[in-house]
């Protein structure tokens, strides 16, 4: 098998990492955090593997205490595996976190820390940074350089504060006051991660193949689009560009109730954003299940606020082909007057217009709810479904997928997790995914896992409709 295969290609490195880990480490740092990754990941992988085979003649009530016990280990294990590995496993634990239709409670719980708790680097470290960037900004040439040709923060900020307002896998955050007195946030990247972040990208690679087999879908166009995505994350000015745009269309067109930062051009650099501070609460700190009365009192206001959000997303989608691709509840605000506040633009795309339009008619027959037009939409986005039985797949069931990629209304069916022997996945697996559709499904398993953590119903394809529907008309196809 497949993953019998890597295994036996990498278990000998990762015995001899134990061995000789201090000239590993300092000499090839990138092998020894390879090896490292899988050294942690192994044990929790064949864990489960054990437990699976454990609980197969059990009955329901004794599954059930066995894997509430094996999930509280796992996800111990995993929140520890992300906090010593940082990086891309950041991310893959944000994505994890939102998640809690089918990924385990004790996971959520714990991997939840990582969407805007990330432990932050030292405060000198991000200060060098941020002063070299500044050197390299639009009005450097107006500022004094230091011996070192760097930017002293005093020639920019009255203040910066030392204590981060929230760090991630690529940058952290702080705040600060301009000279002006105008109130901001530095968003700068972490000193050496770019290589890093290769390194960690190359291993997901490898998960992908060691997978290859075990999983009833096809990871590699998804782990090929992630490849692409996430160096693009290291362009700050592309970042701005997005955060520009977005911000430019959702006030042009009358959004009110979702607020993006204003970047300040000017103080902005390839590695480097200083941008205006939107006072609110992140919903992380809302949706806690030990959050402080005051804010459970919000709920309501963040069920309106994602409302808005998901109708922002017609525009978004269907009308500008330019969105926000990562609306993790760490990259939500609640803003003091109730309006949502949007940040973090990393994670963006542009759609071209053919997958606009093919977008916009999975749309329109998801809301017509005949299944042969479903179908033949999903079909034309370029996923494809397989009968493990050899037969032909029916077009309720890909309808039912249909409804799971793309809508974020409530589907029970969502609820099972791809890995369970309950899942649609296993009788009906995913044979081919169009990856340039990706971070759209990526964006609505998000929103759909918001909507399931506050208990909404909401159909994105009710909301939708009429921007898809604008979006056929003026391509003269409606």
């Amino acid at each position: 098998m497949p993953a019998r295969r890597v295994m036996e290609s990498i278990a000998r490195p990762v015995l001899g990492i134990t061995v000789s880990q201090p000239i590993v480490r300092l000499c090839l740092p990138n092998v020894y955090r390879t090896l490292k990754f899988w050294k942690r990941l192994l044990p929790i992988y064949f864990r489960y593997i054990k437990t699976k085979r454990q609980v197969r003649n059990m009955t329901s009530a004794e599954r059930d205490k066995v894997w509430a016990v094996r999930h509280e280990w796992g996800g111990e294990k995993v929140h520890s595996l992300v906090l010593d590995m940082s990086g891309f496993y950041v991310k893959s634990a944000q994505i994890l976190a939102t998640k809690a239709d089918f990924v385990p409670e004790p996971w959520t719980r714990r991997l939840s820390n990582h969407l805007d708790n990330a432990p932050p680097r030292p405060f000198d470290e991000v200060e060098r940074s941020i002063m070299q960037q500044l050197a390299t900004c639009p009005v450097s040439k107006s500022l004094t350089h230091d011996a070192g040709g760097s930017v002293p923060l005093d020639e920019v900020f009255l203040q910066v504060d030392p204590t981060a307002l929230a760090a991630a896998s690529i940058a952290q955050v702080h705040a600060g006051v301009l000279r002006d007195n105008t109130r901001v946030v530095i968003k700068v990247q972490h000193l050496g991660m770019e290589k890093v972040m290769a390194a960690d990208l190359r291993n997901i690679g490898w998960v992908a193949k060691f997978l290859e087999g075990q999983l009833p879908f096809d990871l590699v166009p998804i782990v090929k689009e992630i490849q692409a995505t996430i160096p693009l994350e290291f362009d700050f000015k592309r970042e701005v560009w997005f955060m520009t745009n977005v911000k430019r269309s959702l006030e042009e067109h009358g959004f009110n109730q979702v607020k993006c930062p204003q970047p300040i051009l000017d103080l902005c650099s390839d590695r480097l954003i200083v941008m205006e501070r939107l006072d609110g609460v992140p919903f992380t700190q809302i949706l806690h299940s030990r959050a402080p009365v005051a804010l459970q009192r919000r709920i309501p206001e963040v069920v309106r606020a994602l409302e808005a959000l998901v109708d922002a997303y017609g525009q978004m989608l269907f009308i500008d082909g330019v969105f926000h691709a990562d609306p993790h509840a760490g990259n939500l605000l609640l803003l003091s007057d109730g309006r949502l506040g949007l940040i973090d633009f990393g994670q963006s795309k542009v759609i071209d217009k053919e997958i606009r339009l093919k977008l916009a008619r999975m749309i329109m027959a998801l809301a017509s709810n005949k299944e042969a037009e479903i179908a033949r939409a999903l079909i034309n986005l370029g996923l494809k479904f397989e009968d493990v039985n050899g037969g032909v797949v029916s077009e309720s069931r890909l309808a039912l997928m249909a409804r799971i990629l793309f809508d974020t209304c409530y589907v029970q069916e969502a609820t099972v997790s791809p890995m369970s022997e309950e899942s649609l996945l296993r009788t009906t697996p995913l044979k081919a995914f169009n990856q340039s559709v990706w971070l759209v499904v990526r964006a609505l398993v998000i929103l759909r896992g918001l909507c399931y953590a506050l208990k909404m119903d909401l159909s994105a394809t009710a909301i939708w409709f009429p921007y898809a529907q604008a979006a056929l008309a003026a391509a003269g196809d409606d």
